[in-house]
C-alpha cells in the first residue's frame, strides 16, 4: 500500500492548471519508503522528458546528487526546447555552479521570443557577471525591440558595474539610468551606454 506522501506526489504529477503550476515541495518527498522514491525518480524523468517541466524541481527536491545526470541528460535531449532548456540550466547552474550551464543561459539571451529572453535575465542574475554576460548586456539594451528586456538587461548591466545590490530596488540612484538605458529612443540609450564607458573603465 502507498504512504500518502507518494499518493499526494501521483496527484501532483498529474494535476492540470493552476495546481499544475505550483509545482512540487519537499511534502511531496518526506515520508517517501527507499522503493517509493525510486519510482517518483522514473516518473520525474519520463515526465520531463515528455515535456513537464515542474518534473527538473521535483528531482532536485527528491536527491539532488542523482538528480545532477539526469538533468544534464534532458538537457542535451531537450536542447531544442528553450524554455526547458532555461529551466534545466538555471537548476543545474545552482547545483554546480559551472560556466557551463550560464553559458547556455547567456545563449538563450538571442532566442526570438522576449519572454525567453526575460527569463533567461532572471536566471542569470545570481551568475558571474563577467566580459561575456556584459557584452550581450550591452547589445540587448542597444538593439533589443522589447522595452521589458531592456530595462532588466540595463540593470544587470547596472548590478555587474557594482553599482547596485539588489535587482528589484527601484529606489536606487541609478534608476534613472536603468530608465535611460531601455528607453524607446535609440540615441538616448546609446550616449547613456556611453557615459558609462567614460565614467566605469570596468565596462568591457
Amino acid at each position: 500500500m502507498s504512504s500518502q506522501t507518494f499518493n499526494r506526489f501521483l496527484k501532483q504529477l498529474s494535476a492540470q492548471g493552476r495546481e499544475k503550476a505550483d509545482g512540487f515541495d519537499s511534502s511531496h518527498f518526506d515520508g517517501m519508503t527507499s522503493d517509493e522514491r525510486l519510482e517518483a525518480a522514473r516518473l520525474l524523468r519520463d515526465a520531463l522528458l515528455a515535456g513537464d517541466s515542474t518534473a527538473i524541481r521535483g528531482l532536485v527536491l527528491l536527491d539532488e546528487q542523482s538528480a545532477r545526470p539526469t538533468l544534464e541528460d534532458a538537457l542535451q535531449k531537450l536542447s531544442g526546447d528553450p524554455s526547458a532548456s532555461l529551466i534545466l540550466a538555471e537548476e543545474l547552474w545552482k547545483l554546480t555552479n559551472e560556466s557551463r550551464y550560464q553559458d547556455v543561459m547567456v545563449a538563450l539571451l538571442k532566442d526570438p521570443d522576449h519572454s525567453i529572453r526575460r527569463r533567461a535575465l532572471g536566471g542569470l542574475q545570481n551568475t558571474p557577471h563577467n566580459d561575456r554576460l556584459m557584452g550581450v548586456l550591452q547589445t540587448l539594451v542597444l538593439d533589443d525591440p522589447n522595452k521589458t528586456v531592456r530595462f532588466w538587461a540595463a540593470t544587470h548591466l547596472i548590478y555587474g558595474l557594482g553599482l547596485i545590490k539588489d535587482f528589484y530596488d527601484v529606489n536606487h540612484p541609478y534608476i534613472q539610468t536603468v530608465r535611460d538605458l531601455s528607453s524607446d529612443n535609440k540615441e538616448v540609450r546609446e550616449n547613456t551606454l556611453a557615459e558609462l564607458y567614460g565614467r566605469f573603465s570596468n565596462l568591457p
